[in-house]
């Protein structure tokens, strides 16, 4: 009787063994999809970024557009305003005048 027993141990260890082995293939395989899933969502972040970027920006102005009435009208400073701050007392000793030929990119 000790023989059977001992048999059906056995076989009970190794089908242990056999279904702990296909967990852990299980628990790789789950681990090598997800990798490769957040490689896959980084790579199309990659490229959506770069393609973000590359598009060409709206045309830029010629030059320093003047603002709006309406906006120009809120900037101004009322007089009172102004005399109870004050002119300030900065000094323009620091101050040089540029000279030389001026700043360009690429002949811009």
């Amino acid at each position: 009787m000790s023989r059977p027993e001992r048999g059906q141990s056995a076989r009970g260890r190794i089908a242990a063994q056999q279904a702990a082995a296909r967990r852990q293939e299980q628990r790789r395989r789950t681990f090598a999809i997800g990798g490769m899933a957040v490689a896959l969502l980084a790579l199309i972040g990659i490229i959506i970024g770069a393609l973000v970027s590359r598009s060409s920006p709206s045309s830029p102005a010629a030059g320093p557009q003047p603002l709006p009435a309406g906006v120009q009208a809120k900037l101004t400073l009322p007089a009172s305003t102004f005399a109870a701050v004050g002119i300030g007392s900065s000094s323009t000793k620091y101050l040089k005048p540029v000279t030389g030929p001026a700043l360009t990119s690429g002949g811009k």
